[in-house]
């Protein structure tokens, strides 16, 4: 097992059990004392050895001069203990959105981070798990008001579900290098991911039988389709006065709607496994939804009624993608 003194910290840390005791989920969180951690890098601890070793001459030798730069490059090491902290103290982060996606695509987590204070941040990096770091600054500002920046983390999906955003290590090294201070992040942040969509197919909807299409009388001012003989109660407006001028006879128009098609996505239509079945019943609503049509669905737990539109394709999809998924 290869070991090096850039990676003591994280040991150090997991050593400790300060991962699991920090993993609890929120939506907001406040970098606090009782969240930072902060341990020499491998610079720092060079730093520290030379300046020991300084230390040492200055002390065997009687130098005043080297005390005195012995005692600055201390203070020096000081102060950039506390600006490292201090870069990261006070930040505060919270879950954005992340639009539903379907499997097999990258998801987009937003996560925000507001500086709250006037001083700026520098080189701050946000990273989940082994992925490179996204680096960022906040910029000071002279207001009352924050500055906040919105971060978004790119995590590939493989399954459908309910995703989640995972650890997340912000970090910093700010401003000499000499420490590292970090804290771990829990957001409870979720992505739902829809199964993955069949290739398109003309065997995914099923048109139910006597709903393609038909036209039903009405009393309304729709598609005229044709005339009919005046009856008693029948509005003025419907009157065809220009044919009654023509001849004796009143007649009425008669008008008519377009019913709209319906079709039912049923789960025992379709053949194979689970995610075969799911993914042509994906396919299915997608195709009812572009084809404009009025559609319902159904699982073995559950009945969607026909309907149409945005919050019904996703209120389908959703039901897809949690289908058989123990919450």
């Amino acid at each position: 097992m290869s070991f090096s003194l850039a990676t003591l910290p994280h040991r150090l840390y997991r050593l400790l059990g300060v991962e699991r005791r920090r993993a609890r989920r929120d939506r907001v969180v406040i970098l606090g004392r009782n969240r930072i951690f902060i341990l020499p890098s491998a610079q720092g601890l060079l730093y520290a050895a030379l300046t020991f070793v300084m230390l040492l001459g200055a002390a065997n030798y009687n130098n005043s001069l080297a005390f005195i730069l012995t005692f600055v490059l201390i203070a020096l090491g000081l102060i950039a203990l506390l600006q490292t902290y201090r870069n990261l103290a006070g930040l505060r982060l919270s879950a954005g959105r992340c639009v539903p996606i379907f499997q097999g695509e990258t998801a987009h987590f937003e996560v925000m981070v507001e500086n709250p204070t006037r001083a700026a941040r520098h080189a701050l990096a946000l990273q989940r798990g082994q992925d490179s770091p996204l680096v960022f600054h906040l910029d000071g500002t002279v207001t009352t008001a924050s500055v906040s920046c919105t971060i978004i983390v790119p995590v590939q999906t493989e399954r459908r579900g309910l995703l989640t955003l995972g650890l997340l290590r912000l970090h910093t090294r700010y401003p000499l290098g000499l420490f590292r201070a970090w804290v771990y992040v829990n957001l409870d942040f979720k992505c739902l991911v829809y199964p993955r969509p069949a290739a398109p197919s003309a065997n995914t909807l099923r048109l139910t039988s006597g709903m393609r299409g038909r036209i039903t009388d009405t009393d309304g001012n729709e598609d005229f389709i044709g005339h009919r003989a005046y009856r008693l109660g029948d509005s003025p407006r419907h009157v065809d006065w220009k044919a009654a001028a023509r001849s004796d006879a009143l007649l009425s128009k008669r008008f008519g709607s377009q019913q709209q098609a319906q079709c039912w996505l049923d789960w025992h239509d379709h053949e194979g496994d689970r995610e075969t079945r799911l993914s042509r019943l994906c396919r299915a609503v997608l195709d009812a939804e572009a084809s404009g049509m009025s559609y319902g669905l159904k699982l073995p737990t559950l009945v969607i009624a026909p309907a149409h539109g945005g919050a019904h394709r996703h209120q389908c999809l959703r039901a897809l993608a949690l289908f058989g998924i123990k919450s």
